[in-house]
């Protein structure tokens, strides 16, 4: 029961913006001293981070890397619009696969850069389930261009919606589209009773349901770390259809700042939902720190000129890190670390 209330404690404390880990200003006042005085420090960017290596994608027959060269060197065919709240184009390539693009455009401006960053933090973590996606610019002369023509009489409104760069391109997430997927509504009551049994210390999981058990616990705790709170909205929980692995994917209303109470109330309600979680997940997330997460957002190469994420967005994501690690301490406190790291 103290854990529990040590837990509480935290998250009412990250919640009103109060937190802070113990030594962290003089931690970092100490270390920038250090450097200033050092001149043949080079900064953080000395200290040696290895980058994520590359690992199987779900439902692709390319690995990370690879699909990742080829987003970068993708160029688009024919584009049609599949965005229902917002503007974004599925697109075939000269690449073998298809894409999606999500523009920089009203009425979320920082969703593409969300998507980016999503991705960049999943690879921190090891998830094979999140598409890759890197930051493309696309002229207005290649959208209008390729636009499929049945779409021809919405080009004044996308025009209208984008935010162009001097007036001719626009900034956007190119991102892998996953080519089969079904829809899974783990949002409908039906499914919410499944598997929030399975995922508590109360219930079971049936053996053929284990995979997907472990998918939809670290789904939703890492939609707990990147601020995620429209994932149980409708329609957006789907799955590769032999394996029923749950793809993590639309991640374009992450990383709030600040999040309102109200959101970060839904977020934590959903995690408190989960008392059983993947074992290499949770080492992974206890291994990274600040440092990993701004080298793995580094790896964009836009970012050092229009950072994915802001230094309040990497401050709450960090204290729903520390948040995050302290429920799943306090659940081992309670119940035993076999139990809680229930699935590999």
């Amino acid at each position: 029961m103290i854990q529990v209330l040590h837990f509480l404690l935290v998250v009412m404390c990250f919640a009103a913006g109060s937190c802070e880990r113990p030594g962290t200003k003089e931690r970092d006042a100490a270390a920038k001293s250090a450097r200033a005085s050092d001149p043949n420090d080079e900064g953080d960017a000395a200290v040696a981070i290895a980058d994520p290596p590359p690992r199987p994608m779900l439902g692709a027959s390319l690995d990370s890397r690879a699909l990742m060269e080829r987003l970068q060197k993708a160029e688009v065919k024919r584009m049609k619009l599949v965005g229902t709240n917002s503007i974004v184009f599925r697109a075939s390539t000269d690449q073998e696969i298809d894409v999606s693009y999500r523009p920089r455009a009203n009425p979320r401006p920082w969703g593409y850069k969300a998507e980016i960053a999503a991705y960049q933090i999943s690879r921190l973590l090891e998830m094979d389930n999140v598409p890759p996606g890197v930051v493309r610019s696309m002229s207005r002369g290649v959208l209008r261009g390729h636009l499929d023509p049945r779409f021809e009489d919405d080009w004044p409104s996308i025009v209208q919606a984008l935010h162009w760069t001097d007036g001719d391109s626009v900034r956007g997430a190119m991102l892998y589209w996953v080519p089969a997927m079904e829809s899974l509504d783990l949002e409908r009551s039906e499914w919410k009773r499944r598997w929030s049994v399975w995922l508590s210390q109360d219930g079971s999981v049936p053996p053929a349901e284990s995979q997907l058990a472990a998918d939809i616990s670290t789904m939703i705790a890492f939609d707990y770390l990147i601020g995620n709170w429209d994932r149980f909205s409708g329609g957006n929980t789907h799955v590769e259809p032999r394996s029923r692995r749950l793809f993590i994917r639309d991640h374009d209303l992450s990383f709030a700042t600040p999040l309102p109470e109200r959101l970060h109330r839904r977020i934590l309600d959903m995690l408190l939902l989960v008392e059983r979680f993947s074992r290499r997940f949770v080492e992974n997330l206890a291994s990274f720190d600040r440092a990993h997460l701004e080298h793995v957002l580094a790896s964009e190469p836009t970012h050092a000129q229009d950072p994915l994420l802001s230094e309040s967005q990497i401050q709450d994501l960090m204290e729903r890190h520390a948040t995050l690690l302290s429920y799943v301490a306090s659940l081992i406190d309670a119940h035993g670390e076999d139990k809680v790291l229930a699935f590999p």
